[in-house]
């Protein structure tokens, strides 16, 4: 009836004015209508949730680059008064209302935003530690991508992995905690690398907590991944984990 189709990928913006600086909601409007125009999305749905707050959502059928929505910073900089918070891109029906939470998300971590604030720049650790179990769910998702698939495989190598940075890259600590040889968790960690995506750091945080939250909570942080192939290579080892 809103003339919105779910599948498409949805990105969230809010828009306040601060108190006293004269904007008004037609003018949060407005300014909504040309942030969704600058970014190239579809016809955006506006709702007003307040006289000082505006939501609107605009979405594209492919995922748009990142650069093409921060592009609009310096124009939205320039309106005296206003203040953006933008969520994550997101897809789906799921993800018109993540994008919304991302970006409200952003306000409650960063009072002192002004003129524009990201979920991605204040609200992964922070919003992590002060918000809900969806939030935590979506950090864990996004920081071990397709590490965080729902099968029994992809837990083995979360473990191995959690295993391998909490004891400081000990191969030898690792194989005898499970009970495996150390060529074994060589490969683990290769695989486990190669499904996340990003190299590990010496002392990865992000990594380690997106671990222990798979580990201790009924989050399943992304289903549906195929299968790594479970074998042990007898092939040469990268370095990083010899």
């Amino acid at each position: 009836m809103l003339g919105v189709r779910l599948s498409d990928y949805h990105w969230a913006v809010v828009l306040r004015s601060r108190p006293g600086c004269g904007l008004t909601v037609e003018d949060l409007i407005r300014s909504a209508l040309t942030v969704s125009r600058m970014v190239g999305g579809a016809r955006p749905l506006v709702a007003v949730n307040d006289a000082s707050e505006v939501w609107m959502w605009t979405r594209w059928t492919r995922q748009p680059e990142w650069e093409t929505l921060t592009s609009v910073r310096t124009w939205l900089r320039a309106v005296d008064g206003l203040q953006v918070a933008v969520g994550p891109i997101s897809v789906g029906p799921a993800g018109l209302r993540r994008s919304l939470l991302g970006a409200r998300a952003a306000w409650h971590s960063a009072e002192s935003c002004t003129g524009w604030c990201t979920y991605e720049d204040v609200s992964s650790v922070i919003s992590l530690l002060t918000k809900d179990d969806e939030h935590t769910g979506w950090f864990a998702e996004e920081v071990l991508g397709e590490l965080g698939g729902s099968s029994p495989w992809h837990a083995t190598l979360r473990e191995t992995l959690r295993l391998y940075l909490a004891t400081g890259h000990s191969r030898q600590q690792v194989a005898d905690a499970m009970y495996i040889n150390r060529n074994t968790v060589a490969y683990r960690v290769q695989k486990a690398i190669q499904l996340l995506g990003r190299p590990i750091v010496e002392d990865d945080f992000e990594v380690r907590l997106a671990l222990e939250i798979a580990r201790v909570s009924s989050l399943t942080p992304l289903s549906g991944s195929a299968p790594a192939d479970a074998a042990t290579p007898s092939a040469s080892l990268p370095s990083a984990v010899k």
